[in-house]
């Protein structure tokens, strides 16, 4: 019997939050004429028949008959090997025609009338809506469109900005729904053969291997017809004087194909060649480097501070900005004659005014701390609170001593190191953190190998905790990367990397020592704050965060990550990663990392859980089903070994971030605004069939705020929904790298942090560097945070 996605429970009885009024990003299509207000599909046979992958063929015999053809169905789209018409027509005869001499019999099959509900309903609306982009000479990269003429120069940074939109057509409570929101695409002006000479000039290895590692699954823009392309490998073997079989037979080398066709002139003949897939045909697709231009940012670019600024100077806009981009967009269809005649011809218009709904404002309750002299514990209101940061600074709700813990630094840095320690002194003071002074190891040498050897040689795991003073850029030196990975795998110590430069240069050392108390804290298994009021844990609960990283590597593996909750106030995680084939499906080794992460609750509660909440992310759209079939089995399964399926309810919750919905406030009438943190919305544009919810968490300093979508695949809890949309917002605040919300729970944050933990640093010959088990079995801390 196959699993179905769990279903929206009716409208919430609790009284959990204030309505406010929200504008959206969505517009309704309509049809200006009533008697003409339906679309018929008709589909189309060829003789003889064409392969699949033929559509283009097609799309060509087909409009060599349109003419002919429209006496019957009058204007229509082909698309897909079907006919879309407002015209119902089931008695059409057989058309004649031909392509390149060879002649084909088209018989119009009528198919259906097309509903409201039916799926066809958005084909057609998407094709239509792209067909009006196209003719105000928007150009397709992706799924989305954008406007070359409108392109910024960054000439400083040789980038090219083009300002777009992303759209899509959807299914929702409130009928078939246009979303649409403002985007860009980053072109650089830089060729890919300059980029591929770069990391041959700068490389430490094998230069071919770094070329493949830092372009494959990048895109890339074709100068001579902009178009867009995934690289899937690159070929060192080809050169530019080799033939290939053309249509006709006849060979021809590249050198010569690209100065016939496109009358370019390839000087480099020894570069290397892309190769990309058509994921229609599986054919391979060769491109020339030097005729390619790079998208997107590199790494290097992003760490570049004034080309960040400067480029979101360009790509940040508000609310107001973006809903008048938008409706402008409409208003060009109208004023298009192009435009204005495809849509008189299907008595279609798109409504340039938003649609607006109703949400609740959630309350996400008080930051509750430590107590005070009289035993009561400090609590404040998270939301109307001014600066967190400081009203943190006091007694931790919970903590271990930390009697037996270290620092290394290098003889550059002693004197820092010795500044460092006196602030962290007045920092445990001030937060009444019993800590005595940690042991100092002086790191003689500059090499890798001598931090190395001389954690090996001072640090086992009966150690806390050790701060490690570093030289370098986060993330980039290798020092950084070689250390954190001895100290997850070979020497299982929670560590504390601080640069030296932070320290010397940064203009509120204070207050960087205050933050990293408490991710020691968190690390060691202590709870900086906790959380006021969370709901479903008048019952054991444990949380769990899933999360999957993909990109090790040629893509050959995959690192799985779990948290879970093993406490009373979600604040003191158990976690676990492992490492999975590709293609093999987590349900393999998720079972067994659920009955590890029960037992671990047991042991602490003494019982387990009655209700097992999951987040999991990094799973598409069309994966949902996948969840309930592979891997709700497996967490069924552990439960059953460990004899309380039955006494056990399940909820999983898929968490989507990467969603083009936006919401506005509109109080006030002049100006929209960003949504305060806690605002829900559960109607109106949420899906027809499934039981899903907008959230949105925390503030956008810059631009506009994104919501994070949640949905509800399956529930056996069967309390009111309320309920999980405040455990998920209450969830935001209980991140210890931050001290206030974030975009998620921090379940799944901490399972995101954990996978990229140990993919970052699984490339090269040292492997993946899995945790050891230490960790898991002793120490139930964010060690990984």
């Amino acid at each position: 019997m196959e699993l179905q996605l769990a279903k929206r429970p009716s409208q919430s009885s609790l009284a959990v939050g204030k309505k406010v009024n929200l504008m959206t990003n969505y517009y309704r299509f309509n049809f200006t004429n009533p008697k003409k207000n339906q679309i018929f599909k008709y589909a189309v046979k060829f003789s003889p028949e064409l392969p699949d992958n033929s559509n283009k063929v097609r799309s060509k015999i087909v409009n060599k008959i349109r003419k002919d053809l429209h006496e019957y169905l009058g204007f229509f789209i082909f698309m897909g090997g079907c006919v879309y018409s407002l015209e119902n027509c089931q008695d059409i005869p057989q058309f004649k025609s031909e392509y390149e001499e060879q002649p084909y019999v088209l018989d119009f099959i009528w198919v259906q009338h097309i509903g409201e509900t039916d799926n066809d309903k958005l084909i057609f609306y998407k094709i239509f809506f792209n067909s009006l982009l196209k003719k105000i000479r928007y150009k397709q990269i992706g799924r989305n469109f954008f406007n070359p003429n409108q392109s910024k120069v960054l000439a400083q940074y040789n980038l090219e900005i083009w300002p777009g939109f992303a759209s899509s057509l959807q299914m929702l409570q409130n009928g078939i729904l246009l979303n649409m929101d403002i985007c860009h695409k980053v072109i650089r002006t830089d060729t890919v053969l300059d980029f591929i000479n770069d990391i041959k000039n700068k490389a430490r290895g094998d230069p071919r291997e770094e070329i493949n590692r830092a372009l494959q699954g990048t895109t890339v823009m074709t100068t001579y017809n902009k178009r867009t392309y995934r690289v899937e490998d690159i070929n060192f073997e080809i050169s530019m004087k080799d033939t290939f079989p053309q249509e006709d037979g006849t060979e021809i080398s590249y050198l010569e194909y690209f100065r016939q066709k496109y009358g370019k002139e390839i000087r480099d003949v020894n570069q290397p060649v892309i190769v990309n897939i058509n994921p229609k045909t599986g054919n391979k697709i060769i491109l020339i480097p030097e005729l390619c231009q790079m998208t997107g940012l590199s790494d290097s670019m992003r760490s570049n501070f004034n080309l960040m600024r400067d480029m979101s100077q360009i790509t940040n806009t508000d609310a107001t900005r973006r809903v008048q981009e938008c409706k402008h967009l409409l208003e060009s269809f109208k004023l298009n004659e192009k435009c204005r005649q495809e849509m008189d011809n299907w008595q279609i218009e798109i409504s340039d005014e938003p649609i607006e709904i109703q949400g609740l404002k959630l309350s996400a309750g008080n930051m509750v701390m430590g107590k005070s002299s009289s035993g009561v514990r400090m609590e404040f209101d998270i939301e109307t609170t001014h600066d967190i940061d400081r009203k943190i600074q006091s007694k931790m709700y919970d903590w271990p001593d930390l009697s037996k813990w270290g620092i290394f630094f290098s003889e550059f840095d002693k004197r820092t190191a010795q500044q460092f320690m006196e602030i962290m002194q007045k920092c445990c003071e001030q937060f009444q953190y019993k800590a005595s002074r940690p042991r100092e190891f002086l790191v003689r040498g500059t090499r890798p190998s001598d931090w190395m050897q001389a954690i090996k040689d001072n640090l086992n795991d009966s150690v806390q905790a050790v701060v490690l003073i570093l030289p370098g850029q986060k993330g980039k030196a290798p020092l950084y990367d070689d250390l954190k990975k001895l100290l997850l795998k070979e020497v299982p110590v929670p560590s504390q990397v601080v640069l030296s430069n932070t320290l010397t240069r940064g203009k509120n050392v204070r207050s960087i020592c205050n933050k990293i108390l408490i991710q020691i804290c968190a690390k060691i298994g202590g709870e900086p704050w906790a959380i006021s009021d969370m709901p479903y844990f008048n019952k054991p609960t444990m949380i769990c965060g899933v999360d999957v990283y993909h990109k090790i590597g040629q893509g050959t593996k995959s690192i799985l990550a779990v948290t879970a909750s093993i406490n009373q106030r979600a604040t003191k995680y158990w976690s676990c990663a492992r490492v999975q084939d590709e293609g093999q499906e987590i349900s393999n080794i998720l079972q067994e990392i659920m009955v590890e992460g029960l037992q671990k609750f047991n042991d602490k509660n003494g019982c387990f859980p009655q209700n097992l909440i999951m987040y999991r992310d990094g799973v598409g759209e069309s994966q949902k089903g996948v969840v309930l079939s592979n891997e709700l089995p497996q967490i069924q399964q552990a439960l059953k070994r460990l004899g309380c399926s039955e006494t056990c309810k399940v909820m999983i919750i898929i968490v989507n971030k990467r969603v083009n919905q936006r919401l506005f406030n509109t109080d006030n009438p002049s100006r929209l605004t960003n949504p305060l943190p806690g605002t829900i919305v559960d109607s109106g544009i949420v899906n027809k069939e499934t039981y899903d919810f907008f959230l949105v968490s925390q503030v956008a300093r810059v631009g506009v705020v994104s919501p994070t979508h949640y949905t509800v695949v399956y529930d056996s809890i069967n309390e009111d929904a309320a309920k999980i949309q405040l455990l998920t917002y209450k969830l935001c605040y209980t991140y210890y790298n931050v001290s206030g919300s974030i975009k998620v729970p921090a379940p799944v944050q901490y399972a995101h942090r954990l996978s990229n933990l140990i993919g970052d640093r699984a490339k090269g010959h040292m492997g993946v560097p899995i945790p050891h088990e230490h960790f898991s079995k002793n120490i139930q801390g964010l060690y990984f945070i």
